[in-house]
């Protein structure tokens, strides 16, 4: 386990590769700082791989912050807040036009304060996130968020698991974004959905030209 308080910043070509989250921990103490920092890489795919990232006490903070733009796999991480119920945690927040994420295999804890498992902080910028095979859990008994908030991309073969939360949560939303970018939702399923709280899939209107793109199908509540 390495304690930090202060963001690690990642530079470009460089990767972060554990031996799997039940053994490899970055843990933060910090209120509000990040625990990593990716600066801006477009040019090849780094990793993130085989890495518990976490707080260790309530923060408003990010896990990974690639907001100045980076083409990025994150695989097999665990990421959140595990200890305390009042933070706003972020786990993977990003932006930037050109920024391309694969995160595959990985577990999220969301905070009850409402922290995102995946956030476009732009959602209408062509960034697009691939979120595959992925659990979602909650730590408290609130969100009142969302899940995934993408600009464009697919969430495909993840689980949310709802037990505990007795007040809403959205699983996932898309932006506005043009350029034909694919925005695809589909063979998700959410576990211990509490009635009437639980949305699927926001942010495409019925005039807009990416509906023909637009998968939601496959899905279980």
């Amino acid at each position: 386990t390495y304690r930090t308080t202060v963001p690690l910043t990642v530079a470009a070509g460089v990767s972060l590769l554990g031996i799997g989250p039940a053994a490899s921990t970055i843990a933060s103490d910090s209120s509000t700082a990040d625990i990593v920092d990716l600066e801006a890489d477009l040019t090849a795919f780094t990793r993130i791989e085989g890495l518990k990232i976490t707080y260790s006490d309530s923060s408003t903070g990010d896990c990974i912050d690639c907001n100045a733009g980076r083409l990025l796999r994150v695989d097999n991480c665990t990421l959140g807040q595990t200890v305390g119920l009042n933070g706003a945690v972020d786990a993977i927040k990003y932006d930037t036009a050109g920024t391309t994420l694969f995160i595959l295999n990985c577990s999220f804890t969301c905070d009850g304060n409402g922290g995102a498992a995946v956030k476009a902080t732009t959602t209408t910028v062509a960034s697009v996130a691939h979120i595959w095979g992925c659990r979602v859990s909650f730590n408290g008994t609130n969100h009142s968020a969302t899940v995934f908030a993408l600009s464009c991309g697919t969430i495909l073969g993840c689980t949310v698991d709802c037990a505990g939360l007795t007040g809403g949560t959205t699983v996932s939303s898309f932006g506005l974004v043009s350029g034909g970018l694919a925005q695809a939702f589909a063979f998700n399923t959410v576990l211990n959905p509490t009635s009437g709280t639980v949305t699927a899939t926001t942010g495409l209107s019925g005039t807009d030209a990416l509906l023909g793109h637009f998968a939601e199908f496959g899905n279980r509540l």
